[in-house]
């Protein structure tokens, strides 16, 4: 069987990340919708097309702030799962390895 290893801090920073990114995008089909209102405005009689433009991308742009929520709570409830199974696994695992430092005991 092959090992996989996982840093959990490394993972929650990553969450982190996505967290920001993801703060980063809300309100993003609000903007959008007021800046197509601001182009329709100034289109005037040429301003037809916006509206089904508008009405095909802002549902896209609310999935995407969804994703960026649902990425980042993820990433950072995936380290957390990873931390809580090595603190409980860490009974079973010390002095498994002797010649490996020990790494996540909490000595």
């Amino acid at each position: 069987m092959d090992e996989l290893e996982a840093n959990p801090w490394q993972g929650y920073s990553k969450g982190e990340v996505a967290e920001g990114l993801a703060q980063a995008m809300v309100g993003l089909d609000d903007d959008f919708d007021q800046l197509i209102t601001r182009i329709m405005s100034a289109a005037g009689d040429a301003s037809s097309g916006y509206s089904g433009f508008r009405s095909e991308v802002k549902p896209e742009l609310e999935i995407i702030q969804t994703n960026g929520l649902n990425l980042a709570e993820d990433t950072q409830s995936g380290a957390a799962e990873i931390a809580k199974a090595d603190y409980e696994a860490e009974d079973v695992y010390r002095g498994a390895w002797p010649d490996i430092p020990e790494v996540n005991f909490g000595n």
